[in-house]
C-alpha cells in the first residue's frame, strides 16, 4: 500500500496535535485538530483533496473510542494504532528527562510510522461476535474488580469491628461468591418464603467453609471487640 502522506496524531479530549510530513519529503507540517465530528470530516476532506487518489497513514495511541470510529469513515486514511507503552518508551529513550509535550508526541508518533511501520500493523475493524466478546469480557473484569474491592473493605470493617468473624469463615472470596447465589434461590423459591440470612448461611453449600459449633466456641471463650462503644 503506498501512501500520500504520514501523520502522527496525539490525541486528547478537546484538541489533538497534528505533525504531518509528505511521502517523498522531509518538511514536518504541525497543526491541532478539534474534536469535533465537523471539523474531523473537513481535515479528512482536505486532505483527500490535496493527496488525490492516495492514502494517509496515521499513527495515535487509540485502538478504540470515537476518534478512531471517526477516521474509519474515510477510506483514504489507514490509522496505525500505537501501543501507549511502546510510546512512552521511545519518548524515554529519546529524551530522558521525560519531559511530555503534546507537539513532541506527535513528532514521536509520526517518526515511528516513518521508520518503524513494518512494526505496525494497519488497524482492521472488528467482527460483531469480536466486538461483543471483547465488551462482555471487559464487564467481567470490572464485576470481578467491584467483588475484590467490595470483600476488600469487609475485612477492613471486620477488623475493626468484630475481628473474630475471620476466625469464623476463613477466606471471605468464595462466601462472597456463593452467597448472593444462594439467597437469591431463597428468594425465588416458593418453599423458602421465611427463609432469612441466618438459615441460608447454615446451608451445606455454605457452611462447607466454617464450622458453625466452632465459631459458637470462639465466641464464648473470646471477648467480643466493639469499636461501637469505645469512647469518642
Amino acid at each position: 500500500m503506498q501512501f500520500g502522506a504520514f501523520i502522527g496524531l496525539d490525541w486528547a479530549d478537546e484538541e489533538h496535535a497534528l505533525s504531518l510530513c509528505a511521502a517523498n519529503d522531509t518538511q514536518i507540517q504541525r497543526t491541532t485538530l478539534k474534536q469535533t465530528p465537523e471539523a474531523i470530516a473537513q481535515w479528512a476532506n482536505e486532505l483527500r483533496t490535496r493527496f488525490p487518489n492516495q492514502f494517509i497513514a496515521i499513527a495515535l495511541e487509540q485502538s478504540r473510542g470515537p476518534l478512531l470510529a471517526a477516521l474509519t469513515n474515510f477510506e483514504h486514511i489507514v490509522p496505525h494504532p500505537v501501543n501507549p507503552k511502546s510510546l512512552a518508551r521511545f519518548r524515554q529513550a529519546l529524551y530522558p528527562s521525560n519531559s511530555k509535550d503534546d507537539i513532541t508526541d506527535a513528532d514521536l508518533l509520526l517518526e515511528i510510522l516513518l521508520k518503524h511501520r513494518d512494526h505496525l500493523r494497519p488497524w482492521q475493524p472488528d467482527t460483531v461476535h469480536t466486538r461483543q466478546l471483547a465488551l462482555l469480557t471487559e464487564q467481567r473484569r470490572n464485576l470481578v474488580d467491584t467483588r475484590t474491592a467490595l470483600t476488600n473493605q469487609l475485612l477492613a470493617h471486620l477488623k475493626m469491628i468484630f475481628p473474630q468473624a475471620l476466625d469464623f469463615v476463613g477466606d471471605l472470596a468464595p462466601l462472597g461468591r456463593r452467597f448472593p447465589e444462594e439467597m437469591a434461590h431463597a428468594a425465588v423459591a416458593p418453599e423458602s418464603n421465611s427463609c432469612g440470612v441466618a438459615e441460608v448461611l447454615l446451608r451445606p453449600q455454605l457452611s462447607g467453609q466454617w464450622s458453625f459449633d466452632a465459631a459458637i466456641g470462639i465466641a464464648q471463650n473470646r471477648p467480643c471487640l466493639d469499636l461501637r462503644s469505645g469512647p469518642a
